[in-house]
């Protein structure tokens, strides 16, 4: 009795494994199609080519992974008080970053642009430009920064 329940149950994870790799073979079949269909078209209307072309650039601009860049400068945000961001503007197909902020004074600049030494997503900070400035009756300085955006 207890060898025809393990056969019962072998014969299911192997019912199980043959559906699972039909499936994979289903989705293998598709995705070959799609890409015979598209390669035809391409090779025919130089039009779409062209605009395939753009749509490619585009997905491997969207593709990167924009969670550990937002979670790298929120971390940094909150270690430095002395420093505040103004915008952020990515370049994702370049893989660069450029933010621009005001620092309390050039130590909270300096020490800023060192902690991204820890960030996982961006690395190699570069003081593009910096210039001291008046904000209610505080001096302040201006900054931009460039740093390198690792592909996750």
């Amino acid at each position: 009795m207890r060898r025809g329940r393990l056969r019962r149950r072998a014969l299911r994870h192997a019912g199980g494994q043959v559906e699972a790799q039909r499936a994979d073979n289903r989705r293998a079949a598709r995705a070959a199609e799609q890409a015979r269909v598209l390669a035809r078209r391409d090779q025919e209307d130089a039009g779409l080519r062209a605009r395939l072309d753009v749509a490619r650039t585009l997905s491997l601009q969207m593709a990167r992974d924009w969670q550990p860049l937002f979670a790298d400068l929120e971390a940094l945000a909150g270690k430095h008080a002395d420093v505040a961001l103004l915008s952020v503007e990515p370049d994702a197909a370049r893989g660069l970053l450029r933010v621009t902020g005001e620092a309390k004074d050039l130590n909270a600049l300096f020490a800023y642009a060192e902690s991204f030494a820890d960030a996982s997503s961006l690395m190699a900070p570069r003081i593009e430009v910096f210039e001291f400035k008046q904000r209610e009756g505080m001096q302040v300085v201006a900054f931009s920064l460039r740093l390198n955006w690792r592909r996750a």
